[in-house]
């Protein structure tokens, strides 16, 4: 085999984008999933890891699928079945697909590791994968967890974003056999949404109808749920944190200061921190002016609503009277010392001109 390293041409490296935009679309479908084509792609699965055909049941939403999986789970421990059968499907994307292909692909570990700091460097989402995989999600969520109770996270790999570009890219000597085990196991992702796979049954739940990010490609939405599944059960989340439906439901221009003083999760209260903001915290809950100087004030918040003491610089524009305020460290005592702070240490009679 030659060692030499192999590089990709501009029009092979121009296309790593679009295969990580392509799965991103099948991890992010709110697409209603073809029971049928989910039925065949499992048998199909199924039938190359060797197992006999499972029973197979379609859920609406994750909660009615984890109270089948819980029991599922049970079952298993209780009789000693292993190895899971998602571990067998992932050893079958590993030794049987992808090492292959990594192998077929002259440059191997080094221009692999290139091409996936070039899918990082996408800024997507579908770039990583949890060690510990008890389902395949069909859905990505940064930082929030959608399965049982715990609401686990999961990705699609980087693997599969690798398989399909090299397959599909690169003219690799790789045998047709490994091509047809791939569609299998790309047909098996593409059809179904989230599955809980075990030795008799396989679970599949319907994808959710919506899912909303914001800028940052975090799960959110305001007023409303980020995500919402078939059967009316949705999540809630703000700047990728998962809210109670009491927050989420409310628009965050709603929110009370209030709120903070029976509020026990620190994310929580950080998030309606920021939203509420200080001023209005202020204005409502009890406040005390620690110091002046000049046109700015030293303010502390007296209610623990946070992990450390609240300490706020009041600044009131002269010319237009318009009120900031920015939160400093617990550990500022004066006014001028809080806008020094503010300032990158740099004392305010140092910059302050006299009008």
């Amino acid at each position: 085999m030659n060692n030499q390293k192999r590089t990709l041409t501009p029009e092979q490296e121009s296309l790593i984008p679009i295969y990580v935009n392509n799965w991103e679309k099948i991890t992010l479908s709110t697409e209603e999933i073809d029971c049928l084509k989910a039925w065949e792609a499992v048998k199909a699965i199924y039938n190359i890891l060797e197992l006999p055909e499972p029973d197979i049941y379609f859920f609406d939403s994750p909660v009615k699928m984890a109270k089948a999986a819980a029991k599922e789970v049970k079952r298993q421990v209780n009789n000693l079945i292993y190895p899971r059968v998602i571990d067998r499907l992932i050893f079958f994307l590993h030794q049987t697909i992808f090492h292959p292909i990594l192998q077929a692909y002259e440059s191997k570990k080094k221009d692999y590791l290139y091409f996936i700091d070039r899918c990082i460097n996408l800024d997507r989402l579908v770039i990583r994968r949890d060690s510990d995989r008890n389902v395949i999600l069909g859905i990505v969520v940064e930082g929030l967890y959608i399965f049982a109770s715990a609401f686990k996270t999961d990705y699609i790999g980087e693997e599969e974003i690798f398989i399909d570009y090299c397959l599909n890219v690169l003219d690799l000597n790789v045998p047709e056999d490994i091509k047809r085990k791939w569609q299998i196991y790309k047909s098996f992702i593409e059809s179904c949404g989230l599955i809980f796979p075990s030795e008799d049954e396989c679970l599949i739940c319907n994808r959710p109808k919506k899912i909303s990010f914001d800028s940052e490609n975090r799960i959110h939405a305001v007023g409303e749920a980020a995500i919402q599944y078939r059967d009316g059960f949705s999540i809630y989340a703000n700047s990728g944190v998962r809210l109670p439906e009491k927050y989420g439901k409310i628009h965050p221009k709603e929110w009370q200061p209030q709120w903070l003083l029976t509020e026990e999760n620190a994310e929580l209260r950080r998030v309606l921190i920021q939203n509420i903001g200080y001023e209005k915290i202020c204005q409502e809950l009890a406040a005390t002016t620690l110091n002046t100087w000049r046109e700015y004030e030293l303010i502390k918040i007296d209610k623990d609503l946070d992990i450390e003491q609240i300490n706020l610089l009041k600044m009131t524009c002269p010319s237009t009277n318009r009120i900031h305020i920015l939160r400093v460290p617990p550990y500022i005592k004066t006014a001028r010392e809080a806008i020094t702070w503010r300032n990158w240490d740099i004392d305010p009679e140092e910059f302050t001109i006299e009008t």
